[in-house]
């Protein structure tokens, strides 16, 4: 039963069983309570107490309901909402670190492709599979030889920056996308314009409860704070995404062209109009 409590308003999730549940622990985000009605009845209830993170919520609801269907009792029923929440739960956390603007804009990028260019292109299995997510030695993108480098810029943008020696080096061809964004007003809405509202559409998506726990172990290795009321204001309209070839012609700085071994960190910008001869197309 999912509904709004008449004491706090917040959004309720129920489950009623005829026996005394397993213990579920509550997190910063989720208050999980559990009580008796007398006997044979039994609840356990998953709150929601950060409203910012109801369409999060949503889905996790539908999720741990999907993860009672075929249960042949409800003890192995509560066993898989135990199991399926100890993966949701790790989102309604507080996190470690606080998550910047410039992260928050990071994710959104390739949370913008991952939805409208790799789960189009090679299904959402393999797409989520191949996101590297908080892993910043890696190409964000990576499919066998092919791999995508992925920067979110303002769409007046004169400048994009490379932060690394190994974000465009590779000994096979790849594409540095540029996914181009406006700030936008909180009003505005067309149903893809903030982290969550992709991390929505993209779980509908995908149909493998692995993948779909592997999808939210990423974002949150991330670093997404969902109770983070300033960054969940953030909407953005995406006008186009851009996509260039990195060959061995490609403008870019590796390893191998930095002569001191005591230099371990190099960072660069590219002019965007100065490389527009490795445009292969936009979408």
């Amino acid at each position: 039963v999912l509904f709004r409590s008449s004491e706090s308003g917040n959004f309720r999730l129920a489950f009623l069983t005829e026996n005394p549940p397993i213990l579920i622990d509550s997190t910063a985000h989720l208050k999980v309570v559990q009580w008796s009605e007398g006997p044979s009845v039994y609840w356990t209830s998953f709150e929601l107490l950060a409203e910012s993170a109801k369409q999060v919520f949503f889905v996790l609801c539908e999720n741990l309901i999907n993860a009672t269907i075929g249960c042949q009792s409800e003890e192995i029923a509560m066993v898989a909402i135990k199991n399926r929440f100890s993966t949701w739960k790790k989102l309604f956390k507080n996190p470690s670190s606080a998550m910047t603007d410039e992260t928050y804009k990071g994710l959104f990028g390739e949370l913008y492709f991952l939805k409208n260019w790799m789960i189009q292109k090679y299904g959402s299995n393999i797409a989520v599979n191949s996101w590297s997510g908080a892993d910043r030695t890696a190409k964000d993108f990576s499919v066998s030889k092919d791999w995508f480098e992925i920067k979110t810029v303002s769409t007046n943008a004169g400048t994009v920056k490379i932060s690394s020696l190994t974000q465009l080096d590779s000994p096979f061809v790849g594409k540095l996308v540029l996914v181009k964004t406006e700030k936008m007003s909180d009003e505005y809405d067309d149903g893809e314009c903030s982290v969550e509202q992709l991390m929505t559409s993209i779980l509908d998506q995908i149909s493998d409860e692995s993948v779909k726990d592997l999808f939210v172990e990423k974002v949150v290795q991330y670093g997404y704070d969902i109770d983070n009321t300033n960054l969940n204001s953030h909407k953005y309209r995406t006008s186009k995404m851009c996509f260039y070839k990195v060959d061995n012609d490609f403008p870019k700085i590796t390893a191998k062209e930095v002569p001191n071994i005591e230099i371990v960190r190099v960072s660069y910008e590219l002019s965007i109009s100065s490389i527009e001869k490795y445009l292969e197309g936009e979408k």
